[in-house]
Order: C-alpha cells, then sequence, then structure tokens
C-alpha cells in the first residue's frame, strides 16, 4: 500500500518550498499554507469528542494530511520502503513531503470530498513517487548484481590461486622425494657413466693422505673418514682427482705401527666404522674423485688370528702349519732369497720383533692357504674402491719366480673381473700399483732364477691378462697399470734429477705408466728435506715429467716434520704430523680443547697452514690446470718427448713437446726453467730460443713479462714454463 503524507509548518523554521531528505530516500517538501476552515473543523470534531479524520494527523503546530491510493500502483518494495520511512517520521518534529516534479501544493480539506481534480491530483503525485521509488530500486538492484558478480569472481580467483598453489607445493614436495630417491639409490650409477674412462689414472694427479693425520671429527685426537669427507671441497680446490689413502686396515698399535695389520676386513676404529668408510667413498664418487688404498700383503701383526693359529699349531698338522715363515731383516735384503739354499734358513725360529705392542710375520705365498685368504681380501675391497697400491712386494716370499708370476696373474684376473658393489663403487678399471723398486729387485731375482741349472728351459708361463690370452714372458711390468718411482731432489746436484729420469725412460724401454712421487708415509718430507722455498719450484718440475704426479698432504703448503720445540729434536714418524688448517688451538686439525693431537702439530703452524698458504694453494690448482689444458694426456707416458738442455750451477731447463700434426712436422714446444740455488741467476738462452710466451711462473707478477732470453734472470726457488716456436 503507498501512502502520501501532506504537511503544513505553520513556524518560520522552513522555508516555503525548501527539499528535505530523509534516510530512506523520500523527499519531503514545507506547504505553502493550510485552509483555516480545515483547521477549524478538524479542532470541532476533536473538541466534540468525535474520531478525528483519519486522514488528517496534527503534531505541534503540524497538520499531516493522508490519503490512500490503489495498490496496483505500487509493489510490495516501494511499500516496505514507506512503511519504514513512517518509522522515521514519528520521531521527527517536522515531516515534510513534496513530489520531485512539483514545488508547490495544493492543500485541501480532509473531511471535504474531493473533486475530481483532487483525484487527478493525488493520483500524478502517487504516479510520481511511484516511478521514482521503482526506479531507485531498481537501480539498487542492477548495482547489487554488479556487486554480486564482481565477488563472485573475485571469490573464483582467490580459489583459483589457493587452489595453484596447492598444486604447485605438491609438485615441489613430489619432486623432492623423487630427488632423495635417486640421491639414495642411483647417483652412483649415474657417476659410473662419467667415471668409466680408459687409463683414468693417467690424466690423474694423486694425493697420498695418512688419515689420521688429516682431520679429526669428533675430537678424539685421531683423524677418521668424516673429517675427510667434510675435506673434499679442499681436494678440489687443488685440482686432483685421486686420492691414495696409506694404510686403514685394523692394526694393533695403529697410527703407529699401521702395518702391522690384525684385520683386512675391517678398518682401524680410530679412523671410524665400516658404514663411514662407505659413505667416504659414495661421496668421493660423487665429486668424481678416485680412490686407491695402500695394502701390505706381505706380513700381518703377530696378533692376527691366522698367526695365532700358526703358533698354536706349528707342530701338527693342520691349514696354518705353513703359514708363514720365520724370517730376518738380512734374509729380506738377500738377493738370492729364491735360491735353493733359502730353505734351509727358514728352519729357524726367528720373529720379527719391534718396540712396540707384538711383532709381525711374514705369510708364505707358496701355501695355497694364503692365496686363498688374501685373494679374498682383495676381492672384497675391490668392490668399492678403484684400485690397490700393492707394498712392499720386493719382500714377498716364494719359492720361485714362476710362483710368483702366478700370483700376480691371479691378481690381474681378479681386479679385471670384479663386480661392484652397487651404490659404491663405480665402473672404472681397477689399477693396480707396485714401487719400482719392487720391480728392481725381481728382475736381480729373475736373473740369478735362470742362472740356476734347476731352473726349467721355458721362461714363460701361461697368462691369461685383460689384453689377450697369449703366453707372455715374465714381465712384471705387464700385471701393473702404474709403476711408482721415488724422485730424489737434491739441490745441490740437479744432475741427479736427470739421471734418474733417464734411468726409468732410457734404460727400461718396457716400462709401464709412470706415477712420480717426492714425499711418502715412509721417509722425510720434503721441504725438510730441501727446504719450503723449493716445494713449488719442485711441483713445476713434476708437472713437466712424463706420466702421472703424486703429491704428499701437506707438501702443498711446504709443511715440515714436527718436532719438539724444546730439545729440537724431531719425533719418531714427525711426517706424519698432523695437518695444520688455521692458526686456532690445534690448528684446527681437531676441534676438541681438551684431546691433543696423537702426534703434536708443528710449532710453525700458526704462519705454515693452509688459510695462511691460500695463494700457494691457487698457483698449485693452476698448475695441475695447466698440465690438463695444454699437455696431450695420451703422450704424456711417451718416452722421447722430453729433453734436458741444460742442467749446471743449480738450474735446470727441461724442455716437452707434442706433435701438431697439421702442419706435419712442427711441435708444441714448453720449456721449464727451475732455479735450485741459494742466489739469483742470470743466463744467456738465445742461443737454444727466440721468441717465448710465459704461460705460468712461480711468481705471479712475471706472467705478463716479456722474456728476453738473453739476459734471463731467476731468483732463488723461482721456476717458470714458457712456450717457444
Amino acid at each position: 500500500m503507498a501512502s502520501e503524507l501532506h504537511l503544513s509548518h505553520l513556524s518560520d523554521g522552513i522555508t516555503f518550498g525548501q527539499t528535505t531528505r530523509f534516510t530512506k530516500g523520500v523527499s519531503f517538501q514545507v506547504l505553502d499554507e493550510m485552509s483555516e476552515d480545515c483547521y477549524v473543523q478538524n479542532n470541532m470534531n476533536i473538541a466534540m469528542n468525535c474520531q478525528p479524520n483519519p486522514n488528517l494527523i496534527v503534531s505541534n503546530g503540524t497538520v499531516i494530511s493522508k490519503s490512500s491510493s490503489s495498490d496496483s500502483d505500487t509493489n510490495d518494495s516501494a511499500t516496505r520502503l514507506l512503511e519504514d520511512s513512517i518509522q522515521d517520521f514519528q520521531s521527527m518534529r517536522y515531516l515534510l513531503l513534496s513530489t520531485p516534479t512539483t514545488t508547490h501544493t495544493t492543500t485541501t480539506c480532509l473531511n471535504e470530498n474531493p473533486s475530481n481534480g483532487t483525484d487527478v491530483l493525488w493520483t500524478q503525485m502517487q504516479n510520481s513517487i511511484s516511478k521514482d521509488i521503482r526506479s531507485r530500486y531498481l537501480s539498487k538492484r542492477k548495482r547489487f548484481t554488479r556487486d554480486y558478480t564482481l565477488c563472485y569472481f573475485s571469490a573464483f580467483k582467490t580459489v583459483f590461486s589457493v587452489t595453484l598453489c596447492i598444486l604447485i607445493c605438491c609438485l615441489i614436495v613430489l619432486m623432492t622425494i623423487i630427488f632423495i630417491w635417486r640421491h639414495k639409490h642411483l647417483d652412483v650409477d649415474t657417476i659410473d657413466d662419467h667415471m668409466f674412462e680408459t687409463n683414468w689414472w693417467r690424466r690423474s694427479t694423486f694425493y697420498e693422505i695418512f688419515v689420521s693425520s688429516f682431520k679429526d671429527s669428533d675430537g678424539d685426537g685421531f683423524g677418521d673418514f668424516n673429517g675427510l669427507r667434510d675435506k673434499i671441497y679442499y681436494f678440489k680446490e687443488l685440482g686432483v682427482n685421486a686420492v691414495r689413502l696409506n694404510s686403514i686396515f685394523s692394526a694393533l698399535d695403529y697410527p703407529h705401527r699401521y702395518d702391522n695389520v690384525l684385520d683386512f676386513y675391517n678398518v682401524d676404529p680410530h679412523l671410524g666404522k665400516m658404514n663411514h668408510f662407505l659413505e667416504l667413498v659414495k661421496e668421493l664418487h660423487k665429486s668424481k674423485i678416485y680412490i686407491i688404498l695402500d695394502i701390505n700383503i706381505v706380513w700381518t701383526s703377530d696378533q692376527h688370528p691366522w698367526a695365532a693359529h700358526y703358533l698354536l699349531n706349528r707342530s701338527s698338522q693342520s691349514e696354518y702349519q705353513y703359514f708363514y715363515v720365520n724370517v730376518s731383516g738380512d734374509q729380506l735384503n738377500d738377493e738370492e732369497w729364491t735360491s735353493s739354499s733359502a730353505t734351509d734358513r727358514l728352519q729357524s725360529d726367528f720373529i720379527h720383533k719391534n718396540s712396540h705392542f707384538g711383532g709381525r710375520l711374514h705369510l708364505n705365498w707358496s701355501h695355497p692357504g694364503v692365496h686363498h685368504k688374501m685373494f679374498q681380501v682383495i676381492d672384497y675391497w675391490l668392490k668399492y674402491i678403484d684400485g690397490f697400491y700393492l707394498k712392499r712386494l720386493e719382500h714377498m716370499y716364494v719359492d720361485n719366480e714362476a710362483t710368483l708370476y702366478d700370483i700376480l696373474n691371479e691378481l690381474r684376473l681378479r681386479a679385471n673381473l670384479v663386480v661392484n658393489e652397487p651404490g659404491v663403487g663405480v665402473g672404472a678399471h681397477k689399477v693396480l700399483i707396485c714401487s719400482h723398486s719392487f720391480v728392481q729387485k725381481r728382475h736381480k731375482l729373475l736373473l740369478n732364477y735362470m742362472r740356476n741349472p734347476l731352473a726349467p728351459n721355458d721362461m714363460t708361463v701361461s697368462t691369461n691378462t685383460a689384453t689377450n690370452g697369449s703366453h707372455k714372458h715374465l714381465d712384471i711390468n705387464s700385471y701393473f697399470d702404474v709403476i711408482d718411482v721415488q724422485l730424489n731432489i737434491d739441490i745441490n746436484k740437479t744432475e741427479t734429477i736427470r739421471d734418474q729420469v733417464n734411468a726409468i725412460f732410457l734404460n727400461s724401454p718396457a716400462m709401464p705408466w709412470i706415477h712420480w712421487s717426492v714425499g711418502d708415509v715412509e721417509r722425510s718430507r720434503l721441504a725438510t728435506r730441501i727446504g719450503s722455498q723449493y716445494t713449488m719450484t719442485v711441483s713445476f718440475l713434476l708437472m713437466m715429467l712424463p706420466g702421472t704426479v703424486s703429491w704428499f698432504y701437506g707438501d702443498e703448503i711446504a709443511l715440515q716434520d714436527t718436532y719438539d720445540p724444546i730439545t729440537q729434536k724431531e719425533y719418531r714418524g714427525g711426517q706424519l704430523c698432523p695437518m695444520p688448517w688455521m692458526s686456532t688451538l690445534y690448528a684446527n686439525f681437531t676441534q676438541s680443547n681438551t684431546s691433543r693431537p696423537w702426534l703434536p702439530i708443528h710449532p710453525n703452524y700458526t704462519q705454515i697452514n693452509v688459510l695462511k698458504q691460500n695463494e700457494s694453494i691457487k698457483r698449485f690448482n693452476e698448475l695441475l690446470a695447466f698440465r690438463s689444458d695444454y699437455f696431450e694426456i695420451e703422450e704424456m707416458g711417451k718416452h722421447g718427448n722430453y729433453l734436458f738442455h741444460y742442467i749446471d750451477d743449480n738450474q735446470l731447463v727441461l724442455e716437452r713437446y707434442f706433435d701438431r700434426g697439421d702442419p706435419p712436422d712442427t711441435r708444441f714446444r714448453y720449456i721449464l726453467f727451475a732455479n735450485f740455488g741459494l742466489k739469483p741467476k742470470i743466463k744467456d738462452f738465445s742461443d737454444k730460443f727466440h721468441f717465448s710466451r710465459i704461460k705460468i711462473s712461480s711468481v705471479r707478477n712475471r706472467e705478463k713479462e716479456f722474456l728476453y732470453m738473453k739476459f734471463l734472470r731467476l731468483d732463488a726457488g723461482e721456476a717458470i714454463i714458457v712456450e717457444v716456436d
């Protein structure tokens, strides 16, 4: 029901014709005046207690006229709006009504019968109000619909964004799970493809480590596998891609008597557990670094279980009755060790003793039981690692030389046919290394054996090596991939360097790949022997020699043997001093403040440590990179592609050359100039070399210097490598 309200205000507070808009959206206007007759008549009705005109409302001098119209002209929404407006009007003092199109409205007496004109007027007013209300309602509804649509799309976007984020998170989690699974199960298989290289040892630089002296991770004073694993990044900084670990097998007095082995199937407890070692191997292989183990298959500790059975059952028939032989130091150095009289000397009960826990016993490699036991040990470890350095083979006891070659042949076959442990071992060729002293001694023994009238006339043995299945002469070199040569450096007699190199390549044409080393676990450190200022010079020399280079840990920073600072005497085994990493307490070798290193740190560790010698480490890395970039690896071991031009007054000039191929008869030529003297040297080399470019120098600021061969100056301990035309 639509309603119209007409009112007139008798006070002067509201101006005539003024439009007033209330909160419900209905506008009202002050009426001009009200008929006095109508006003009097209405008051009379009230005075006579008659019912007031229902269409007239008087409140505080305000007269309201109310009339009704047909419901068909309005809708429910307009009705609700008017009813709400009436409720608001009751709280107001002045109620004003007008239409948007009318500024003056004629007021009629409510008790009078309205005329037709008046009806028309009220109808027009009602229609006008109804249209206005309807248009406002529709506009609000349209705005509401638009707002609802926008809200719907906003909600849709929010839901879509949240769903997309959830999907992305799920995808990330799934990829992480797959990565972890592959990292745990498939990483090594992936590395196999990268590490399966032919003759990989020829492209490698070996880094020899005594594990107990490298890095302690648990604070007990002994280096261990976890500490070694934490330093893999250091191997990458150096540029080495193969590490060689000195004996890690369980020993009674480890690390002092590390080669008196108690158990070949377990690592020494000072170094960690077997699973720690396997984790180390995994991490090395993931970093594309090969690992070689030293193993002494010649003797064991006299506390070994095999030795215990042997000592208890020497007089009875048992499996271990002839497992060992009793030999002395003199017998070990006897060149006629395999002669017919050797058996008589073995009847003594001498057992080699030392000043530590117990002694050691030499294995009898002519006993089939020893073959069986030790070959099982070899098979066990080759599943994980990339090769063995067979130590002290020159002291191996055999009845005759033919037995020795059968043993070496069996070792070679097992190394070639071993099946790698999934997830740890890689598919690389398994390397066997022996010392040059073993080769030299066995050649002499072979000559003595051949002079023996009881020796067989046929000097061949059946070998089924990896290369072919033919019969070969007794050539010990054919069973090893690498021969380790100890290069002795005497800075006052540089000609001895030339003599040693020529003895290898010129006097032994059948020599396999050479593995040069200038320091190891058994002799004094390089810096102690020749002085710290010459270690980098020796590095330059090694990089120029044909073959593979091996570096003993700490030599890259010129580490010396440790000694007692009070008595100035070197400790026994001082070459095994712990690696100094920085200038903090105990050189950061161990993190513990209560446990001291098993061997005292070098007293000068505050100056000689990895952190302080960072420049030397960078130079060492650059030197290895130069060798890899400019030298033809496949020709590195060829005999004859080196030449000593000059050796005099502690100076050395060595050339390496490689065929260019195109054009023919042309070469790449690289020359090493090294000064091992105590003073600077100036020498004229213009008769040998003309145009030259410095490729790398031990002194960094000389690399861009113009090299004048007429007056070539080298400071004490300086080395440069140049390329000449």
